[in-house]
């Protein structure tokens, strides 16, 4: 089937409508359950999902209300719309806003930045690249920012093992998600350096910083939004409300973080670094990859 090759004077909803109509027909199936809304449409065909032919609805169930103090000392309360299709999510959730009330809930947020792990291939140059990186990051810095008129990097660090050589970037990428933004970045930078130093360039993606798959600097520096909250529940409200004890919810809790568990998550038995690098004093250490599954 090729759902690409349609009519150009069709609008957004029509080419919809002419895909689906060529799957029912090639797959003899039936996909009128797809139909499309399109008043609801919006940008959806053209700019978020490539072959679209129908839509799902997903059903919105509100919990709370929900009152928590901000890290400014503003105190706020707000209601929980939840997108899902999982029983008793809700009621959970809504148990958990009931526990809460008049308790004093404190919450906190940093911001890390977006970030990226740029990779290159050292030959027997490491400081030499190294410190040309120290030596001129206003230099690779606005080769970067140059890219987006929105996006500002923060910090970076250098890490090396073995023959490569990593530069994580952290980029406030404003009001955007950022990380196609700050991913057009670092090839930018990635290029340039390659090009000034000779430094072979490898890849934007490297895993020593991750967005898909665990990765011990995600885990220990974190990046985008970091957002906590902090409160103290009474036991009696443990008991009425949430079915359960104290003692039961931290038993739990230090199963669930046991170390010799929770570590090999991100770490392995072969993992060395071999220098590092960095604009921040608290040093990163560099692991090398999980093995598949």
């Amino acid at each position: 089937m090729n759902l690409r090759s349609l009519p150009p004077n069709l609008n957004a909803s029509e080419r919809i409508e002419a895909r689906r109509a060529m799957i029912e027909r090639e797959l003899n199936v039936d996909c009128s359950a797809l139909a499309v809304n399109s008043a609801a449409l919006g940008h959806a065909e053209e700019r978020n999902c490539e072959n679209m032919f129908g839509t799902v609805p997903i059903p919105v169930g509100l919990a709370g209300p929900l009152t928590i103090t901000l890290s400014d000392g503003t105190e706020t309360t707000v209601h929980l719309p939840l997108a899902t299709t999982e029983g008793a999510l809700v009621a959970s959730v809504n148990r958990g806003c009931k526990a809460l009330r008049g308790v004093r809930v404190d919450t906190r947020s940093k911001y890390h930045g977006v970030t990226r792990s740029i990779a290159f291939r050292l030959s027997n140059q490491e400081s030499a690249t190294s410190n040309w990186i120290l030596e001129h990051e206003q230099e690779w810095k606005s080769v970067g920012e140059a890219t987006s008129s929105h996006l500002k990097i923060l910090s970076y660090e250098i890490d090396e093992q073995d023959d490569h050589l990593f530069l994580t970037i952290a980029a406030d990428t404003d009001e955007a998600m950022g990380m196609n933004m700050v991913t057009i970045a670092a090839q930018a930078i990635g290029e340039y350096i390659q090009k000034t130093t000779g430094t072979q360039f490898i890849t934007v993606a490297a895993n020593v910083d991750s967005d898909k798959k665990p990765s011990v600097r995600t885990y220990t520096k974190g990046r985008g939004y970091e957002a906590s909250a902090i409160c103290t529940v009474p036991s009696a409200i443990i008991t009425d409300i949430l079915k359960t004890t104290p003692e039961a919810i931290l038993a739990v809790a230090k199963a669930t973080a046991t170390p010799q568990i929770s570590s090999q998550r991100f770490t392995s038995p072969q993992a060395k670094t071999q220098r590092t690098l960095s604009k921040d004093p608290s040093p990163i250490q560099l692991l090398n990859p999980l093995p598949r599954e």
